[in-house]
């Protein structure tokens, strides 16, 4: 990471150590909560982590004063969730969020630091993570219950195990219900690849806009 800022130019870079951010230890006595989210999607697979990321990025806010702050897109439910805090406790006024979209390589795949632990099987499988969820959107009269199932179906013919698949409210990732519209929806995906004793879980999504966006 260092030597990328360093090749854009960067002129400093904050690091701090685990100490300098829980000085009282992990998680501290005083943590943010983010309960909207609770029970939805990738917070139902990892219930603690998400009060990790919004208690970290708020400390990490208020020791740098950002102008701007830029989180991927990849990582739908963190974006929600920062989103969130920012706009609850009034932050919203003094920073910005950018949220970029997702760096794919040629064939589909989203980039993430995950994949340099995927075997040559799991590589040649996983682009279809990224196909099933554009056929599954792109298909005529698509609702998030066609979405569901389709993406189901084509992961689990390669092998995949689905650990879910959300078709979900852009602003609050509540599951919409199976006949909703698609539009201003996140359709987010946590799939698990196993290979001769390597296992490994890969993250996607897609947004599917609103009409005239």
């Amino acid at each position: 990471d260092l030597k990328k800022l360093r090749e854009r130019g960067a002129s400093a870079v904050f690091a701090p150590t685990p100490g300098d951010m829980y000085p009282h230890g992990s998680p501290g006595g005083t943590v943010v909560v983010p309960h909207f989210v609770q029970g939805r999607s990738e917070a139902s697979c990892r219930p603690e982590h998400f009060t990790g990321v919004a208690t970290v990025c708020l400390k990490l806010f208020n020791l740098c004063d950002p102008h701007v702050a830029i989180f991927g897109q990849k990582d739908a439910m963190q974006c929600v969730v920062i989103a969130r805090m920012l706009e609850d406790l009034m932050l919203d006024e003094r920073m910005s969020l950018v949220i970029a979209g997702t760096s794919r390589e040629a064939d589909g795949l989203a980039r993430s630091s995950r994949n340099r632990y995927l075997t040559e099987g799991m590589r040649q499988k996983a682009p279809a993570i990224y196909r099933a969820l554009l056929d599954s959107v792109q298909a005529a009269g698509a609702t998030p219950l066609s979405v569901r199932s389709t993406v189901h179906q084509m992961l689990e013919r390669e092998g995949m195990e689905v650990s879910y698949i959300s078709v979900a409210d852009a602003r609050g990732m509540a599951e919409k219900p199976d006949s909703a519209e698609l539009q201003n929806s996140i359709v987010s995906i946590a799939c698990i690849l196993k290979d001769n004793g390597v296992v490994s879980r890969l993250l996607d999504c897609i947004l599917v806009p609103g009409t005239g966006e």
